[in-house]
């Protein structure tokens, strides 16, 4: 056996006794939340290792309640190491400087919530793991990246990190010199940033991916199929979607910003929809979450549902639309258009008794509808199923249900209905 995922359950003994049996071990996995998590890594793996009875083991998987010295240990005396992932421990400087002599055949590293690495490790790994094909972490600042040395990792085919821009002075420079660094990683397949805690400081902000800040440096990433802005605020004008576009040709997912040619789109918290919209006509599965705050100057919200109906019209292939509002309200435009979409799911909005008959009768191939916090009734506490032939409906307001039956016929596609209170 060459492979071994062990649950959290396992106790050192049985870890031990698992071990003896495996000396040709190459990767071992485990979960460690409890007491004898400190036994398992410090006695167990660690004494194993140090006596030379796991001598092919390279990959390494331990999750939390692993102190600094023991994974230092661990890491110390394994022969090479390939495979790291040691989320939600305390890798510290410790681990960092025994995983520094075996830099060159790292070829994985995840030490995402591990609050002690800091944009100096990062960068360091970065400027010096050759074999590096995957890097999961939390966050480096521009300029670090800015003031450092040209990145080594030139085979990384997924990046999850944020990068983190200072506001105050040289943004331009900042953001164009990330760019830059990424811009060399063609063999790039996943960029993820912006979910941690970079952008949340008043100071600093994420990277902006427009042309101005340096994206065109991106032009040889010819691979890369998904993009995640994760919670950065992204404002990309037509120019850059159109060079988005244009370049990079295997985009397929872009989420949490707007994007050109994409199947799945996500939009988060951003202020109106219109500036989301693009020449999109492969769209499958469209999420957007809107939240209207401060003063609409730009755009009007009215206008905003007709730009949104014209999306999913413009998409023959969407087949899941997934909206909230903020509380507010939308035109018939709007809900004609979702009405011929096969998935809905529709949350904290308001829907008039007109809404309702425009969706409602207009609903021809709709197969699953999810309605939650839709007003006017307030009242969401109660549950209902709405059971076709083939389909089940979830709504979150057993009244608003009611009135619906009684208003309306039912359409064609749901051949029956029963109500679960």
């Amino acid at each position: 056996m060459k492979r071994i995922t062990l649950p959290n359950s396992a106790t050192a003994s049985s870890v031990a006794l698992v071990l003896e049996q495996c000396p040709n071990l190459t990767s071992f996995a485990m979960d460690l939340w409890d007491d004898c998590s400190f036994e398992v890594v410090a006695t167990t793996l660690g004494g194993m290792l140090e006596q030379g009875r796991l001598p092919h083991l390279d990959s390494l998987g331990l999750t939390s309640h692993v102190r600094d010295d023991d994974l230092a240990s661990c890491i110390q005396a394994m022969s090479s190491v390939l495979d790291l992932e040691l989320s939600s421990t305390f890798f510290y400087p410790l681990a960092f400087a025994a995983l520094e002599p075996k830099f060159a055949t790292l070829r994985t590293l995840q030490v995402q919530k591990c609050q002690c690495v800091s944009g100096e490790m990062i960068q360091t790994i970065l400027e010096s793991c050759p074999a590096l094909e995957e890097l999961v972490s939390t966050s480096i600042s521009a300029r670090l990246i800015m003031e450092g040395r040209p990145w080594a990792c030139l085979g990384l085919k997924k990046l999850v990190l944020d990068f983190y821009v200072d506001s105050g002075t040289g943004l331009q420079a900042q953001s164009s010199a990330v760019f830059g660094q990424l811009g060399r990683l063609t063999r790039l397949k996943t960029l993820m940033i912006g979910d941690s805690l970079s952008f949340l400081h008043s100071s600093f902000q994420g990277l902006d991916f427009r042309l101005q800040s340096g994206l065109g440096q991106l032009a040889g990433l010819k691979r890369l199929a998904t993009l995640d802005f994760g919670q950065t605020r992204q404002e990309l004008g037509v120019d850059d979607v159109a060079w988005m576009k244009r370049h990079l040709k295997e985009l397929t997912a872009v989420l949490g910003a707007n994007a050109p040619h994409i199947r799945q789109l996500t939009c988060k918290e951003v202020s109106s929809i219109g500036q989301f919209l693009i020449p999109c006509t492969k769209l499958t599965d469209l999420t957007i979450w809107l939240d209207y705050q401060g003063e609409l100057t730009a755009t009007d919200p009215v206008e905003d549902w007709d730009r949104f109906s014209m999306l999913i019209r413009q998409n023959p292939r969407l087949s899941k639309v997934a909206i909230s509002m903020s509380g507010k309200s939308a035109t018939d435009n709007f809900w004609a258009a979702v009405s011929s979409i096969a998935r809905v799911e529709i949350s904290n909005m308001q829907m008039s008794e007109q809404d309702i008959r425009t969706f409602w009768t207009g609903c021809k191939t709709i197969q699953e509808l999810s309605i939650d916090n839709v007003g006017p009734i307030d009242d969401i506490d109660n549950t209902c199923f709405f059971t076709g032939a083939q389909e089940s409906f979830v709504y979150s307001d057993l009244r608003r249900i009611a009135v619906l039956d009684r208003m309306f016929d039912s359409p064609a596609c749901w051949n029956k209905a029963t109500y679960h209170d």
